[in-house]
């Protein structure tokens, strides 16, 4: 299993200008390194709504989670023996620090659709609540406070799936 993020190899298929069916190749990631956490590589990104064919998105040239109304695509790393515990609006657009403004959280204005391809690692929401996520386990985040801890002794690599999820008005119709 590929520990770098940007090791991953992504290929895109969709249509061409004139409607045919077409490969997109070694598409590159946006790539960073967060000190102390990990790393991550964004590979594809849509801005907006989607809808085939006019709104499909591109290769990603920022990192970060979806923003808008849009989607991403990433392969995460957090480094063995690490934890988020630390803010992250240096690199992320978090929506607050979780409850009772626990600054060791974060949460994104996102649905998250996470499937742990290697190692294992532990998800942590306020209070104290933990799950270990190990290899092959899915974690769904819809807004949550939350933050990442690896106590163990291998990195954990993950593929995230973000999908903009901005808050809805308190007094939208409905």
């Amino acid at each position: 299993m590929k520990q770098d993020p940007a090791a991953y190899r992504m290929v895109a298929a969709g249509l061409d200008e004139n409607g045919s069916a077409v490969f997109r190749d070694e598409v590159p990631p946006a790539a960073r390194e967060i000190p102390g956490i990990g790393s991550s590589a964004y590979f594809w990104r849509v801005a907006g709504e989607h809808s085939v064919p006019s709104s499909v998105g591109a290769p990603a040239t920022v990192p970060g989670p979806a923003t808008d109304s849009g989607s991403a695509l990433a392969i995460v790393r957090i480094a063995a023996g690490s934890d988020t515990r630390k803010n992250l609006s240096e690199f992320l657009d978090v929506q607050g620090h979780g409850e009772d403004n626990d600054a060791d959280m974060h949460a994104t204005a996102t649905v998250d659709y996470e499937i742990i391809l290697s190692g294992k690692i532990d998800f942590v929401l306020p209070c104290g609540q933990r799950r270990t996520l190990e290899t092959g386990d899915l974690l769904v985040v819809t807004g949550a406070p939350h933050l990442w801890d690896n106590p163990y002794d291998e990195d954990c690599v993950y593929l995230s799936i973000t999908i903009a999820a901005p808050a809805s008005s308190p007094h939208a119709a409905g």
